[in-house]
């Protein structure tokens, strides 16, 4: 196998790291959100970290675009 068959092979395994990557990334965004909802139940002051509220507006508007909805 040549160089350039090599460099493309690994690009391709790394563009799936990085698919598996986002992924894991967005169960972990929804786990920390539900963690948040169970702990405001206990801790009404609890305030969700900006990251994470920032994370729920944009999946909010990605949904909206999804089904044809203007994005506020």
């Amino acid at each position: 196998m040549g160089i350039a068959e090599e460099l493309i092979r690994k690009r391709t395994e790394l563009i799936g790291d990085m698919e598996q990557l986002a992924l894991r990334i967005e169960t972990i965004k929804k786990q920390v959100a539900a963690m948040d909802q169970v702990i405001a139940i206990y801790d009404p002051a609890h305030q969700a970290s900006s990251l994470v509220k920032a994370n729920q507006k944009l999946a909010r508007r990605r949904g909206q675009r999804l089904l044809g909805k203007p994005a506020r």
